[in-house]
């Protein structure tokens, strides 16, 4: 998949998962979004961390243990004083954005490890001819609906009144989001 299509199925998927148009939630999970591609030197994240990326690279495989449920459940753990510290939207747009980084990668030709330490693949559709090929004509008009997605999902969050919930940032007040 490429940069683009990580990055607006995460924010697609997050703005509609958490029915809130928080930038920096949003932004969290569009960076985050592109962290499981670190096992290949290729991807945009792995040529900015490239030692780190070569070594992933030379002793795992492209979408393996970075592209798992396992990853995801480490990545919760280690980051979970970040919410602890008082930003609890920071943390919940790594978690998602680093979820929906690998999960869009399950519509590819090749899948993903997500089962890890299983090095079974899953891999949706289950009909070969219907999954995705990076840079394919598909994936452009795939990335055209998740930009439409994104927008409107987006843009209804960021008008639409919320219901009266408790915000820890704000000592336990109730507050209304608008």
């Amino acid at each position: 998949m490429m940069t683009p299509t990580h990055i607006t199925f995460s924010l697609a998927m997050t703005s509609l998962m958490t029915g809130t148009a928080n930038l920096e939630l949003l932004g969290v999970a569009a960076i985050a979004s592109l962290i499981p591609d670190i096992d290949t030197s290729k991807s945009f994240i792995g040529r900015l961390f490239f030692p780190l990326s070569r070594w992933l690279e030379n002793n795992t495989v492209h979408r393996g243990i970075t592209h798992s449920f396992f990853a995801t459940g480490v990545i919760t753990l280690v980051s979970y004083p970040i919410a602890l510290y008082g930003y609890p939207h920071v943390w919940h747009g790594l978690i998602l954005g680093y979820f929906f980084g690998w999960f869009g990668d399950v519509f590819t030709k090749s899948g993903v490890e997500a089962f890890y330490p299983s090095h079974g693949r899953l891999i949706i559709p289950r009909n070969p001819r219907l999954r995705l090929a990076t840079r394919s004509n598909a994936e452009w008009f795939l990335l055209m609906i998740l930009v439409a997605i994104a927008v409107i999902s987006i843009n209804i969050n960021s008008v639409m009144l919320k219901p009266l919930t408790p915000l820890p940032y704000n000592q336990g007040k109730w507050l209304m989001h608008v």
